[in-house]
């Protein structure tokens, strides 16, 4: 196994957000290292003192808002703030350092259940109260009280140092494999390097270089862009759009203006595109009430959800999905799904294997009994049908990755669409088989080919002589991650283009 296979099967044990918390963590431990050798500005006890009092201040900002609001608490989200607060905050070096850090903590926790529509909060909470540490410097002077307590310099991003960097690139990396978003990433970076050049050479009149040395070395350009800019919550949920808001917000990352009161900074950048974020993204978070779950095929059950709101999705679209109260394994309390069921149906459909052993989040899902609720949001996904109907489609599913396949299927029985398309359902026994009776009643409605490849691997002959005009198809595959690299590998060999080539993917699964 090559090092890159053995990273990919290490971020495929874990979600998203635990990977976000280890990286963090380590981070956090070699800063303090780093700060007790004597290599970053201040010493060790003052790092520690102000990691200390970020992470209480916001355990209990966030245990008493969630109480007051009475919505469930994420297992990680809270120190992940706290965490990525603490690299940006100055050193608590005085008391004032102190209450400054306390001051962004509550500030942090409370934007997300204050500065919400819907259930769902607009802004990065760390972005939020880095602004509002800022604005404490109108205050000084006419507020003897703001004067002794805080300190308007402290957001100082000192993450952003040589020192920190290698282990910063190596997070970092991790975290854009595992979620997959480097276009979005890099297009920040080159919105980043827009700036830069635009202001060497037409405003400052100095040397380009050395001001991108700077940009990479001494400014939080990549742990802003792996780590802020990838926050779920606040980025938008179609690919090309999330590119064009890396861009968008690197150009403002590297400007310098201000907006009234407000001048340019990191924080005030991703603050401006997360309300364009807003703008493009499903604008509620759901609570959904389980009606009825019932076993589809063997170890596969189907849960059925009523939504407490009215929202709009495409066939092969994902939600987040969040179980309270539930006692979590190192993977969390949140889990990505594709939503099984066709915008056509009434309910919220989810099917889900289950394994032996199986995770504490699907132990608690199977425990559930009708009428409990639990939370979803963040619908997201590039895996849906295309807008030309006459494309030549081939879906290939393998295990529970028919899922999304479902979703678009019905979609089509329901809008009576016909459409060329060829489903290859790979399963290890006819027992596993799930949702056979919509894909019959598909056969016989739309013309849906269906081929249920049962204890065989998908072969070239295989395709070559089951799909006619596969050459001119557009192929999607959803399953197991190593069943779709490999397959993906089969098509490449057979002359399918890349972008012939839809793979299912979401994050944090």
């Amino acid at each position: 196994m090559n090092p890159l296979a053995r990273v990919d099967k290490f971020l495929n044990s874990i979600t998203m957000y635990r990977l976000v918390l280890y990286v963090l963590m380590v981070l956090a431990a070699y800063s303090i290292v780093l700060a007790f050798r004597g290599v970053l500005y201040h010493g060790g006890f003052s790092y520690v003192v102000s990691l200390v009092v970020i992470v209480a201040a916001c355990y209990l900002t966030n245990l008493a808002c969630a109480k007051v609001f009475s919505v469930p608490v994420n297992v990680e989200s809270w120190i992940i703030t706290a965490f990525i607060l603490y690299f940006l905050m100055f050193p608590a070096t005085s008391a004032a350092d102190a209450a400054t850090a306390v001051f962004a903590a509550v500030v942090a926790m409370a934007s997300k259940y204050f500065l919400t529509i819907n259930k769902r909060h607009i802004f990065n909470p760390v972005a939020i109260a880095a602004l509002a540490v800022g604005a404490t410097a109108f205050f000084k002077g006419s507020m003897p009280a703001a004067e002794r307590f805080f300190d308007s310099g402290n957001v100082i991003w000192w993450v952003g140092t040589p020192a920190m960097l290698p282990i910063v690139l190596i997070g970092g990396f991790l975290i854009l494999r595992k979620i997959r978003k480097f276009a979005m990433f890099f297009a920040f970076v080159i919105g980043g390097i827009i700036t830069t050049f635009i202001l060497s050479y037409f405003i400052d009149h100095v040397s380009f270089v050395p001001m991108l040395e700077q940009s990479f070395l001494s400014w939080p350009l990549v742990f802003f862009g792996t780590i802020m800019l990838t926050e779920p919550f606040t980025m938008p949920p179609h690919r090309r759009v999330q590119i064009l808001f890396g861009l968008a917000v690197g150009l403002l990352f590297s400007a310098r203006y201000h907006i009234g009161p407000l001048y340019s900074t990191p924080e005030l950048a991703l603050v401006i595109g997360n309300i364009f974020a807003y703008a493009v993204s499903m604008k509620c978070r759901l609570m959904l009430t389980l009606k009825e779950k019932k076993l589809v095929s063997k170890d596969t059950y189907e849960f059925s959800f009523t939504s407490d709101a009215a929202f709009t999705f495409h066939p092969g679209q994902y939600l987040e999905w969040t179980i309270p109260e539930q006692h979590a394994d190192n993977r969390g309390n949140r889990r990505f799904f594709t939503i099984a069921s066709s915008p056509t149906e009434d309910q919220v459909k989810l099917g889900v294997k289950f394994y032996q052993p199986s995770s504490a989040f699907k132990e608690a899902l199977l425990a559930l009994p009708e009428g409990y609720q639990i939370a979803a949001g963040q619908l997201g996904g590039d895996f849906t049908l295309p807008k030309n109907p006459e494309k030549k489609l081939v879906f290939i599913a393998g295990g529970i990755g028919v899922t999304p396949f479902r979703s678009m299927i019905k979609y089509l029985l329901d809008k009576k669409e016909k459409r060329d398309v060829t489903l290859i359902y790979c399963v290890k026994t006819e027992d596993e088989i799930a949702y056979r009776d919509i894909f019959d009643l598909a056969e016989r409605e739309v013309g849906l080919r269906v081929i249920y490849l049962v204890g065989n691997f998908l072969t070239d002959e295989f395709i070559r002589k089951e799909v006619p005009g596969f050459a001119d198809s557009v192929f999607y595959m959803s399953g197991p991650n190593v069943m779709v690299e490999n397959y993906k590998d089969l098509l490449r060999k057979m002359g399918i283009r890349r972008s012939a080539i839809m793979t299912d993917y979401f994050p944090g699964f």
